[in-house]
């Protein structure tokens, strides 16, 4: 078997020119981190929106919740994720932001998040398609929900810790 091992510099060099997605990659080995690199005018701490990933963490948030005894019988339904943060509203007293800043985040060194709104269509169609950097945002709806499939902002490093 021949098998071919990229340098980072190629690594680097083929994002560059094939993947104009890709802003940010973290890998963590034995909890250090061994490669880290960034593409399209992105830092290491820039956020970007991480679109369906936020619905990993809102399944994160709602398996907290249940794990206090705030909430039971609870089945999983993709038919409106949406549901999900009345439900962990209903059950906690708490926005999503505030019960991720404290009960997820904050325990693993994440950056504390805040609501973000827009302000017209516009705003949330730019807020959806850009890629420039984010805050440490959570795109919310008009009743302070946050929104639990695609509204989301994180680096990648805060990404590979929450998986580790």
């Amino acid at each position: 078997m021949n098998e071919y091992f990229m340098t980072k510099e190629e690594l680097h060099k083929m994002i560059e020119q094939d993947q104009p997605n890709i802003c940010q990659i973290e890998a963590i080995r034995d909890g250090k981190t061994v490669y880290s690199d960034t593409w399209n005018n992105y830092r290491r701490e820039d956020c970007l929106h991480v679109m369906s990933v936020t619905k990993s963490v809102i399944s994160l948030l709602v398996g907290i919740a249940i794990d206090k005894g705030l909430t039971d019988e609870f089945k999983y339904s993709s038919v409106c994720l949406h549901i999900l943060s009345g439900i962990l509203y209903k059950a906690t007293g708490m926005l999503t932001v505030d019960y991720a800043n404290k009960y997820l985040f904050e325990p693993l060194s994440i950056p504390a998040h805040k609501n973000f709104y827009a302000k017209s269509a516009q705003e949330h169609k730019e807020f959806t398609i850009s890629k420039l950097p984010k805050e440490t945002v959570w795109f919310a709806d008009p009743q302070d929900l946050g929104t639990p499939g695609y509204g989301l902002c994180m680096t990648a490093t805060d990404m590979v810790t929450a998986a580790t």
